[in-house]
């Protein structure tokens, strides 16, 4: 539809209509007028300014449930409101004036993505929020601060921050405001050198990390009641993983992706664990001296050329370590 300029635009041209997609419509001027029943508003690629103006008020706040915008940079969300039905909200490159993201403008919002919104800086916050439960925060390279007394949502269950190159602290009192927290994904965001005084929230069951350093203070920060039970390391650029006072006793399942510069493995790191992935680690050369904890139950390797042909083979030399393995995986994907 690009060349698409004009659509029915007569008051109330569509009373019943709920879902709205615009899709790649660079030359569209406008929008109908009162759309005062859409739940649903789902625009990607750019339009025309005069027709994001029209949008603003043809497009009824008091019945948006699902909004989502795509490549659209100069597109707004007109902040001076309250948005009683927005359940969900997804941006992606889009919204270049978006700085600052207020929560308490979204009562509702149970699911809030933000990809590469340029420009936002922080989320603020000034009353509880009781509905948020998915929280992700992925290529906003500007964004460096959460609340300044900390996050409250109390039902948030997954939080997920990538690439965040100026954040520096996580929320502050998470074992206290986030207490449904069970899923932390903390990826490229060099800045972030421990978790905050308290530690993590004690329901957290899966943690995944990119920086040594955050996985030092883990250890330090978990309570003897914690919940985590998996790990993920991806893009860590170590040789040597996991020595036995680094990796928490309470993990079982250790999962390691995309580690280019590993090359060995401590045998006493993983006596604690069930499951075992390797994943895209290739100068990765063997399998512990002396072989896999009998703990482990579950093993796989994808994409690690030196292990596989070790592994693999009838005569590979880690192929006795591996011989207790009731699910072994050994492959490679393109």
């Amino acid at each position: 539809m690009k060349e698409l300029e004009e659509c029915e635009r007569k008051t109330a041209a569509f009373p019943r209509l709920e879902t709205l997609t615009v899709y790649q419509c660079p030359k569209l001027k406008g929008l109908p007028d009162q759309l005062v029943n859409v739940k649903y508003l789902d625009i990607s690629g750019s339009m025309k300014a005069s027709c994001l103006e029209r949008s603003e008020h043809t497009v009824s706040h008091n019945s948006l449930k699902d909004l989502n915008f795509c490549a659209f940079p100069i597109m707004n969300i007109p902040m001076g409101r309250s948005y009683d039905l927005l359940v969900k909200i997804e941006i992606t490159s889009s919204c270049d004036s978006l700085t600052t993201f207020p929560l308490d403008f979204f009562p509702n919002l149970k699911d809030l993505l933000l990809y590469f919104c340029r420009n936002l800086q922080i989320i603020s916050q000034k009353h509880t929020h009781n509905r948020l439960k998915h929280l992700t925060i992925f290529g906003c390279s500007r964004f460096d601060s959460f609340p300044s007394e900390g996050l409250s949502a109390p039902r948030l269950q997954i939080i997920g921050i990538y690439r965040a190159e100026n954040l520096k602290l996580l929320p502050k009192r998470m074992q206290i405001l986030l207490p449904s927290l069970i899923l932390l994904q903390i990826m490229d965001c060099p800045k972030v050198e421990m978790f905050p005084d308290g530690g993590l929230p004690p329901n957290v069951e899966d943690v995944s990390l990119s920086s040594f350093k955050l996985m030092a203070s883990l250890r330090e920060t978990l309570g003897t009641n914690t919940c985590l039970q998996s790990l993920s390391i991806e893009n860590m650029d170590v040789e040597f993983f996991p020595d036995e006072v680094l990796l928490p006793h309470s993990i079982t399942s250790l999962r390691i992706y995309d580690c280019p510069n590993l090359k060995k493995m401590h045998y006493k790191g993983l006596c604690h664990l069930s499951s075992l992935t390797l994943s895209s680690c290739p100068n990765l050369q063997c399998l512990p001296e002396d072989g896999l904890p009998k703990s482990i139950s579950s093993l796989e390797i994808c994409n690690c050329p030196l292990l596989e042909q070790r592994c693999q083979n009838p005569e590979g030399q880690d192929r006795i370590k591996i011989a207790h393995i009731q699910k072994l995986s050994v492959r490679s994907e393109v």
